[in-house]
């Protein structure tokens, strides 16, 4: 979708701007407030505005795979492999990178519930401007996709960014076990909450194109 940066910024004052962003804030205030040892607001704010930096970036950044743009003759197949391997997989990356570069050393204690909080700030941070990108390039009809944006797109990024962060948080400290193996385990548990989470969000995707596309 074209709409360029300023436009988004105009947009964000407005009301407009408010019902794009408050879905996300108040499911991450509710997953905040479930942490007993409460993380710090600032670098909870960091990571929900770096995950929304991460999806201004892939705005303008597009993935395509060679292939895929050939297989007009299988419309499922393709459909299917353009929801996972061009949007849900760099989506899913561009998360995991956060939570690794810059949240990595603010889950300081074997406590799952850093890596929920980090990783659905993340997740929900890239929902926000993904949001404010399809309601203020859609005014005419900005209320419906409101409503079925903030009940069903907002909250599947904030899962999908809580499976990346419990795995990020394992590969941190090991499993449940304490068992850690050095950097093999590391990128092993990355890719598996990769992995998960872009097939979970590429079956989401999926599902919603084949329907507009049949």
């Amino acid at each position: 979708m074209d709409f360029s940066a300023t436009s988004i910024l105009q947009a964000l004052p407005t009301v407009v701007g408010s019902a794009a962003v408050a879905p996300s804030l108040l499911v991450l205030w509710t997953i905040a407030s479930m942490d007993n040892r409460r993380e710090p607001a600032r670098v909870v704010v960091a990571t929900f505005l770096l995950g929304a930096g991460s999806a201004c970036l892939l705005s303008y950044v597009r993935v395509r795979i060679p292939g895929i743009s050939i297989l007009a003759d299988w419309p499922v197949l393709q459909t299917y492999l353009h929801a996972t391997l061009e949007i849900a997989a760099p989506e899913e990356a561009v998360k995991l990178l956060v939570l690794v570069i810059f949240c990595s050393r603010y889950i300081a204690y074997r406590h799952p519930m850093e890596g929920v909080v980090y990783g659905a700030a993340v997740g929900l941070g890239f929902a926000a401007y993904e949001n404010l990108l399809y309601l203020a390039g859609n005014l005419d009809f900005w209320k419906t996709l409101a409503v079925m944006r903030g009940l069903f797109t907002v909250p599947v990024h904030g899962a999908l960014g809580v499976i990346v962060g419990i795995y990020a948080a394992e590969a941190r400290f090991g499993d449940t076990s304490g068992h850690r193996r050095g950097l093999g385990f590391r990128v092993n548990r990355y890719l598996i909450g990769w992995g998960i989470a872009t097939a979970l969000h590429g079956l989401f995707d999926f599902s919603v194109m084949l329907q507009q596309r049949l």
